[in-house]
């Protein structure tokens, strides 16, 4: 089996895991220009793409399956938070309240993805906490970050 398609395995069983619908995750393995992502296979590896108007924006190279399938689903996964999130704002906005789903849906899928990602939260909001309105705004059910 490929590297590629053992990615494309763990992409359709991360996210029959999920407990919503997520749109399916298109595997391309050449730039469309528009800023997604991409895939490219060298040997066993794989590298994540992201390329807009034939500028390369980020690249992560050396990449196993699993760890590209995290950063595809992440992406994906991402999205549809932030659509909850807006579908469902009433008043003011808070970052946590798209964050904290996002983290639960990527933990559904696989615990150390869910815990990577909240690390990842937890640098960001340690640069840039919630402001004042932000934590006003968030939502009980989701809680204050750490």
């Amino acid at each position: 089996m490929t590297a590629l398609a053992e990615l494309r395995g763990l992409l359709r069983e991360r996210a029959a895991r999920l407990e919503q619908p997520l749109p399916p995750v298109i595997v391309r393995t050449a730039p469309l220009g528009d800023g997604s992502p991409h895939i490219e296979m060298t040997g066993a590896t794989l590298s994540y793409v992201v390329e807009e108007r034939g500028k390369e924006l980020r690249r992560r190279d050396g990449l196993s399956p699993d760890e590209a399938a995290y950063h595809l689903l992440r992406a994906a996964t991402l999205e549809l938070a932030l659509a909850q999130e807006s579908a469902a704002r009433r008043n003011g906005y808070s970052r946590w309240n798209w964050m904290a789903p996002h983290i639960a849906m990527l933990r559904t899928m696989s615990p150390a993805w869910g815990k990577r990602l909240a690390g990842e939260y937890a640098e960001v909001l340690a640069r840039h906490p919630l402001t004042g309105e932000e934590r006003r705004w968030t939502h009980p059910r989701f809680g204050a970050p750490d």
